[in-house]
C-alpha cells in the first residue's frame, strides 16, 4: 500500500487460503483459479481479462458462469491500494461489470473497503438473511465499513473477517445442516464473528457490509462440504468457542457452538488440536483427521483443563492469550451467532 503503509502480514496467505478453500470445497478447478500475489495493477487487470475471454465462451456453449474475486491488502476511500498504484472502485466496479458472468461476487478485505458497496447507495446493514442457484446479478462484499479499519490477528495468523469467512466455508455457517454454504449464511456468519471479535481492540468494532443485488430461485452454494470426506462431527454436548488449531497452532477453524446442535467441519486431512472455552472452563484433545471419516467428537473425548493451571504468575500464558478479550465467558446461544 506503499511505504508509509505498514507492511501486512496476512494478506498473501489470506488469499492463499481463500483460493484453497474454492478449490477444496467451491467446484473451481485449478484452471479456473487465478491467484496473483503482491501483484501490480497490470497483473490484476491481465488475470481478469482472462477470466472474461474464459467466461465469454463458456456463455457461447450455453454453460452457466459464476465469477469470485477475493482481494486482501491496503486499500481506502478511493480504492484498492497496490504498492504505489490504485485500483478506483468505480475502475474496479466497471472491470467486473465487463465480465458477463450469470454471477459476478466481489469480496474485498481491506481497510475502507465499504466505500465500495456505497457507491450505488448500498450502506451498512445487518446479517444478510435472503437466500436467492439458478441466481444472476452481483453480490459485493467488503469487510470494514467506509470508515473503519480491517485488522489483523497475529494469533490467528489472519485477518480477522478472512478468519471467520473461511471458517463459515468450512461448515462452521452452515445454519441449515444442509452440508453446503450459502453467500447469505458465509456473510451471517463472518459478520457477526467479527464483529464480536473486535469489540475490544484497540481499532474498534469492525462491521462488513454488502451490496447485493441478486434475481433468481434457489441458493447461490459457495462451498459443498460434502466434496471432501474428512473432517470432524461436533457432538450435541460440546457446547463454547470451539478452535481447531494445526500442529504449528495455527487456528484453521473456530466457531461458536450451541448445545444440542451438532456441527460438522470439512478440513484437510492431518492432525488437530480442538480447544474448547465454555465459561470459565477449558477442554482440550489431538485429533486426527482420516480420509473417508467424519471423526465424532463428544465432550467425553476431550480432557478437561485445569483452569487455574492455564495462566500463569503474573498474566495469562501466551496460549490463552487474548481469549477472555473474545468474549468467551458468554454462554453462547443461537441468537449470538
Amino acid at each position: 500500500g506503499g511505504t508509509e503503509r505498514e507492511l501486512l502480514r496476512y494478506a498473501t496467505s489470506d488469499a492463499t487460503s481463500f483460493a484453497a478453500v474454492m478449490q477444496a470445497l467451491g467446484g473451481v478447478d485449478e484452471e479456473s483459479s487465478f491467484l496473483v500475489l503482491n501483484g501490480e495493477r497490470s497483473e490484476v487487470r491481465a488475470a481478469l481479462d482472462v477470466v472474461a475471454e474464459e467466461v465469454g465462451a463458456a456463455l457461447a456453449r450455453g454453460e452457466r458462469t459464476e465469477l469470485i474475486v477475493y482481494y486482501s491488502g491496503h486499500s481506502d476511500e478511493e480504492g484498492l491500494l497496490l504498492g504505489r498504484e490504485q485500483i478506483l472502485y468505480s475502475t474496479l466496479r466497471d472491470w467486473l461489470d465487463a465480465i458477463t458472468a450469470d454471477v459476478r461476487v466481489a469480496i474485498l478485505a481491506s481497510c475502507a473497503s465499504g466505500t465500495f458497496t456505497r457507491l450505488k447507495g448500498g450502506k451498512r446493514r445487518d446479517p444478510l438473511r435472503v437466500r436467492e442457484s439458478e441466481v444472476r446479478g452481483y453480490a459485493y462484499v467488503t469487510s470494514a465499513a467506509a470508515t473503519e479499519a480491517a485488522q489483523e490477528s497475529d494469533r490467528l495468523g489472519a485477518s480477522f473477517f478472512t478468519h471467520f469467512l473461511i471458517s463459515g466455508l468450512l461448515g462452521a455457517a452452515d445454519f441449515s445442516r444442509d452440508g453446503v454454504v450459502t453467500l447469505a449464511e458465509s456473510y451471517q456468519f463472518a459478520y457477526t464473528e467479527t464483529l464480536a471479535r473486535t469489540q475490544n481492540t484497540q481499532s474498534g468494532a469492525q462491521h462488513p457490509a454488502y451490496d447485493i443485488q441478486l434475481q433468481g430461485a434457489g441458493q447461490l452454494v459457495l462451498t459443498d462440504l460434502r466434496a471432501r470426506d474428512s473432517g470432524f462431527a461436533l457432538g450435541d454436548d460440546i457446547a463454547g468457542r470451539v478452535f481447531f488449531n494445526s500442529p504449528n497452532k495455527r487456528t484453521v477453524a473456530e466457531l461458536r457452538k450451541v448445545s444440542g446442535e451438532n456441527v460438522e467441519l470439512s478440513l484437510p486431512v492431518g492432525v488437530y488440536e480442538v480447544f474448547v472455552a465454555y465459561g470459565s472452563q477449558r477442554w482440550s484433545g489431538m485429533f486426527e483427521a482420516t480420509p473417508n471419516r467424519r471423526q465424532p467428537i463428544a465432550l467425553a473425548d476431550l480432557s478437561q483443563l485445569d483452569f487455574e493451571e492455564t495462566f500463569a504468575r503474573g498474566g495469562p500464558s501466551p496460549r490463552l492469550a487474548g481469549y477472555r478479550s473474545a468474549r468467551f465467558d458468554e454462554t453462547p446461544s443461537r441468537d449470538a451467532r
